[in-house]
């Protein structure tokens, strides 16, 4: 027999009606003073410690709270009502917490999509090297394998990250520089335009990688242009000014 959903609350207007979906709680992560929730409305339960010490925003986040947890000693009274939206899903979060709760995290094969928005959420949240290197090691290999150099380029220019923009032009090859692909809202390949994609860098990132990229193939015929082959040289040259 099948069990009614559970309504947390109803609008008594005509014609309307306001049904919010039910959290629930992880099946592992269920312990702790602190609560995280992934974009399926999944709650995790973690030790607030443990992320302060592996990023400096939480730990202000923390600080300045509003919830019961420990931090530097010092003890903080938070409303345990309290919730932080990670913006992750729920198998990313667990891929997270499990990253940070081992002495030697090792970071699983993931396809990415999967990768990026782990590596995001490192970023956005200051997580230390040690964490975001593991993420970005594989972030920097899915890229490669799956096509999507310029999609990083495009992450890096948003975030203003040369490090991480020199990572996808050493990843790049000619077929992809031509062929530009996009990660789309539903997770899929989306073929861009090469210039469509040039133009979603800023001015100065456009200039430089045109002069690195591109030149006049004056021997074979002068309308042509002769695209890079040493990617890895480029990377290395790639200062937007």
């Amino acid at each position: 027999m099948p069990v009614a959903p559970e309504i947390t609350s109803f609008s008594l207007k005509a014609g309307t009606s306001n049904v919010r979906k039910v959290a629930k709680s992880h099946p592992f992560h269920r312990y702790g003073d602190l609560e995280l929730r992934s974009t399926d409305n999944t709650i995790f339960k973690v030790m607030s410690q443990r992320l302060v010490d592996v990023s400096d925003v939480f730990k202000n986040m923390l600080e300045i709270g509003n919830s019961d947890v420990t931090v530097d000693n010092k003890r903080k009274f938070l409303d345990a009502a309290n919730v932080i939206n990670t913006g992750l899903s729920t198998p990313e979060l667990e891929i997270f917490l499990d990253l940070i709760s081992v002495a030697k995290p090792m970071m699983p094969d993931v396809n990415y999509a999967t990768a990026l928005n782990l590596f995001d959420f490192c970023d956005k949240f200051d997580v230390n090297k040690r964490v975001r290197n593991r993420v970005g090691s594989e972030l920097f290999l899915r890229a490669k394998l799956e096509g999507f150099q310029w999609d990083l380029l495009i992450w890096a220019a948003n975030h203003n990250d040369l490090t991480v923009a020199r990572e996808a032009l050493e990843r790049m090859n000619n077929i992809y520089f031509l062929i530009p692909s996009m990660l789309g809202a539903d997770g899929k390949i989306n073929k861009k335009l090469f210039w469509e994609a040039m133009s979603m860098l800023p001015a100065a990132w456009q200039i430089a990688l045109l002069r690195l990229s591109l030149t006049s193939s004056h021997n074979l015929n002068p309308r042509h242009m002769s695209v890079c082959r040493d990617w890895k040289g480029l990377a290395e040259k790639f200062q937007p000014v």
